[in-house]
């Protein structure tokens, strides 16, 4: 019963975590017109934040060189989606400016035409850093849920 019940809390956060962030992705992907960059921004800084804290773990934790390469690899992945965050978010800002234009107005068929591909790249780009995030989520948690027992009487009080 236990087992269950660690492995409940272990891997369905990180499930739901994953679903969350595919979610985002469709909002984003149904919301062309609206600016939905400060939901990237958020995930920029986010993502950001887990991969300075990951690079600092390995880099002040004496651990051995496999737990430290997964740590890094998780700091990896953190970073590596707050770039591809970072770069859906120009490219947003790209395709609302490109609608924007006044010469522009009344055209809708030539927006959705030079738009669209900037549209593309920002769901595929979001769905790769989601992707890359949830890796470093897994791998980090993993860790640190092999690591909580390590000091045996860590839950007593007194």
């Amino acid at each position: 019963m236990r087992e269950k019940l660690v492995w409940i809390l272990r891997k369905v956060p990180v499930i739901a975590a994953f679903f969350i962030g595919g979610i985002y992705a469709i909002f984003v992907l149904a919301n062309f017109s609206k600016d939905t960059t400060e939901i990237i921004n958020v995930a920029v800084a986010i993502t950001g934040a887990l991969s300075g804290l990951c690079f600092a773990m390995s880099a002040t934790v004496d651990l051995k060189n496999k737990i430290k390469d997964r740590i890094n690899y998780a700091g990896e992945r953190f970073f590596h989606a707050a770039i591809f965050f970072l770069i859906a978010t120009i490219l947003k800002y790209a395709a609302l400016s490109i609608s924007s234009y006044e010469f522009l107005k009344g055209k809708d068929t030539l927006i959705v035409l030079l738009t669209s591909p900037f549209h593309i790249f920002v769901v595929a780009m979001f769905m790769v850093a989601v992707s890359d995030a949830h890796s470093g989520i897994r791998v980090i948690n993993d860790i640190l849920w092999e690591r909580l027992h390590r000091i045996k009487d860590w839950d007593k009080l007194a």
